[in-house]
């Protein structure tokens, strides 16, 4: 198992989530496609009639679509808004909901990485917003695009739509991630409040700009509506960097005063691992040293000399096992590293002492490795990090630890059955998965978080071996 295929894997378990909403995300896009085939059907004459110029119209949506910004969750934002506006103010809420539709591209239905039916029902969730949309403002005039109250018109239509679909696309969400639908709200917006309500106000004056210059260039009219709607496009990305590279600061900060405190907590655990070693390894010998040297002064005060002459080798090989073994655990502390048994045996040593410490039940499955010691202490790290927030934070009764190593690459997982968390959401003063990300980076790991509220956690480390790592096998 290569690291790649480790990483596609882990992308697997992602799309895990949408599996329970696929029967309604069906449901709904199947019953907008049925009804706008059949209102199609019902008026085949007009769609053939402006067919050329609603091509055109699609053709810009589309290429909009294919520059969108990623918001939260990774979630695709367009900055079509003036296109698709003008066109519920220009043509009918039948066409609109089919230029929205066929024009709403993602990139990534292109890479192949959004599954058909999220593909058809973003779709689809567009197209009926738009169509409401303009079926609000022709219900209000019959001709929105020529009347003088364009541009409240213009205003209203996008009211309408943005919040048909960020109630749908919460909803989405929601369901898909089990969050509340009050949280998921705030994050669907680009940038900073003042920049995206901004962004609004700009996209209705444009819309209806677009109009009043339609009406006299026709299509040629869309190329030059072109410049300004990527130029506000740029604003709101521009906007969005400097919200990430604050949150990024400031984060960045606060790790750094955790991970201060993890480090005097890992020199206690070096302590005590140099500790168990010496009671494992050397304080056996030298209670047999001083077994042996008392039976040999009690033989000698008897003038049992031939019973000594048997036991003297007896004690000289005891105490050479002694010597060499504090040898040994001097080399071991020269070098950084987790012992003279490595990472597997200090992690069975963790869960033994955490075990005793708790009634949590743990299900060990530890193999033998093959990577460097500076990746074993940093598998170690998250692994305890892991743990620690599994039985204060995550109050699960069973931890599943497993480490193995699969042809080029050593895969740690920790599974847990507590409450789960959302991993998209950071918490003030916790910062322990971008601390733990940022570690196993440093052993150039691929590091992924799956949780679900209410139903667990699993965290999962994939390290190359440090001779076979690749800049290309970096996450």
């Amino acid at each position: 198992m290569s690291l790649a295929k480790a990483r596609q894997a882990l992308r697997a378990d992602r799309e895990r989530g949408y599996r329970d909403i696929r029967p309604l995300l069906w449901s709904t896009s199947v019953i907008w496609l049925v009804f706008l085939v059949f209102r199609l059907r019902g008026d085949p004459s007009a769609l053939l009639r402006d067919g050329p110029t609603l091509a055109a119209w699609i053709a810009l949506g589309a290429l909009l679509n294919l520059l969108p910004l990623e918001g939260w969750q990774s979630a695709p934002f367009a900055a079509d808004d003036p296109i698709v506006l003008a066109v519920a103010l220009v043509f009918r809420p039948l066409e609109t909901g089919l230029v929205v539709f066929l024009g709403a591209f993602d990139p990534r239905e292109l890479r192949g990485e959004t599954p058909l039916v999220k593909s058809i029902w973003n779709r689809s969730q567009l197209g009926f917003s738009w169509y409401i949309s303009s079926l609000t403002v022709h219900s209000l005039t019959s001709n929105p695009g020529e009347s003088s109250l364009a541009l409240p018109l213009a205003f209203l239509g996008l009211a309408v739509a943005s919040i048909l679909n960020y109630s749908l696309v919460a909803l989405s969400i929601a369901f898909e991630r089990r969050y509340q639908v009050r949280d998921v709200f705030p994050k669907l917006k680009i940038g900073v409040l003042q920049d995206f309500v901004l962004a609004f106000v700009t996209w209705g004056v444009l819309a209806a700009m677009l109009i009043a210059l339609y009406d006299r260039l026709g299509t040629l009219a869309l190329v030059a509506f072109l410049a300004p709607v990527l130029f506000a496009r740029q604003a709101l990305e521009r906007s969005q960097k400097y919200v990430d590279t604050s949150r990024a600061y400031h984060s960045r900060e606060a790790a750094l005063l955790e991970l201060s405190r993890q480090i005097d907590q890992e020199r206690a655990d070096e302590r005590w691992l140099v500790a168990a070693d010496l009671h494992d390894d050397v304080l056996q010998p030298l209670f047999k040293v001083t077994l042996l040297s008392q039976v040999l002064r009690a033989e000698l005060r008897n003038g049992r000399l031939l019973e000594m002459e048997d036991d003297l080798p007896e004690l000289i090989a005891a105490a050479d096992v002694a010597s060499d073994t504090v040898r040994s655990l001097m080399g071991d502390l020269r070098r950084p590293g987790l012992g003279r048994g490595g990472l597997p045996q200090a992690l069975a040593r963790l869960i033994q002492m955490l075990r005793e410490q708790s009634e949590i039940k743990f299900h060990p499955a530890i193999a033998s490795i093959d990577i460097d010691a500076g990746q074993q202490l940093v598998l170690y790290q998250v692994a305890k990090e892991a743990l620690t927030n599994a039985i204060q934070h995550a109050q699960a009764r069973t931890i599943w630890v497993e480490l193995r190593q699969d042809d080029d690459v050593v895969v740690l997982t920790i599974r847990d059955d507590g409450r789960g968390f959302d991993p998209f959401v950071e918490k003030q003063g916790h910062y322990g998965i971008a601390i733990m990300r940022e570690r196993t980076a440093t052993a150039r790991g691929t590091f992924f978080v799956d949780s679900i509220p209410g139903m667990g956690s699993t965290l999962t480390v994939a390290v190359p071996p440090h001779n076979k790592a690749r800049p290309e096998d970096v996450a």
